[in-house]
């Protein structure tokens, strides 16, 4: 089977303690197990190190523009899979926990072949080795990575061109307030952001 998955935006992952129930394929039915607001309780363990977020992998898995779906496999025994319905198309998607961070890593197919779109974690042990990852306050961020710019799709992201292999979704605590993001994207002026704000996901590209 195969299942094409659209280049669209999208955010994931939870932290994850119990033990894993592993799948040796995808579910047949994709509505039924899908990936939505709510997570799994339990994904299988790949590594008990836990490991810091950089360009080109992560611990053990690869994270290059040319790492398949067979690398993956390659790389860790045992994986989660489900699906995610992006723009109503059902999208293939894998987790596993490496120590304390849990990762989700999109596919574009089910194919043995098939790329790595992008990683992702909520994870709190996740950090770069500057010490970003989510709960770091947003602030702090952005005067590591400055100069940063911020962007708006499927959520508010925080981006360096220091570090073009990685953006940071931003949680703004508190009533939405469009006219701050407008702001924000048109000035880049990390000062704006509340004092209160947060890193609430990391998104990996693969590199190439």
């Amino acid at each position: 089977m195969r299942i094409l998955r659209p280049l669209v935006v999208a955010s994931l992952l939870v932290g994850v303690h119990a033990p894993a129930i592993a799948q040796a394929v995808w579910p047949s039915d994709p509505e039924r197990n899908q990936v939505g607001n709510t997570w799994p309780d339990r994904v299988p363990s790949c590594r008990r190190t836990t490991p810091l977020l950089t360009a080109d992998s992560l611990g053990p898995i690869p994270l290059r523009s040319t790492t398949t779906l067979a690398d993956l496999r390659a790389a860790c025994e045992s994986w989660y899979h489900a699906w995610r319905f992006l723009e109503g198309q059902a999208t293939p998607v894998l987790m596993t926990r490496l120590g304390d961070v849990s990762v989700l890593i999109e596919v574009y197919d089910t194919l043995a072949t098939s790329r790595v779109y992008r990683a992702a974690t909520r994870s709190p042990a996740a950090r770069t080795a500057d010490g970003v990852g989510p709960g770091v306050l947003a602030r702090m961020a952005a005067q590591r990575w400055a100069p940063v710019s911020f962007g708006q799709g499927e959520g508010f992201v925080m981006t360096s061109p220091s570090r073009p292999w990685i953006s940071l979704a931003v949680h703004i605590p508190g009533v939405w307030d469009q006219r701050l993001i407008s702001r924000l994207v048109r000035t880049k002026d990390a000062r704006l952001l509340p004092a209160r704000a947060t890193i609430s996901e990391v998104l990996l590209l693969p590199r190439r």
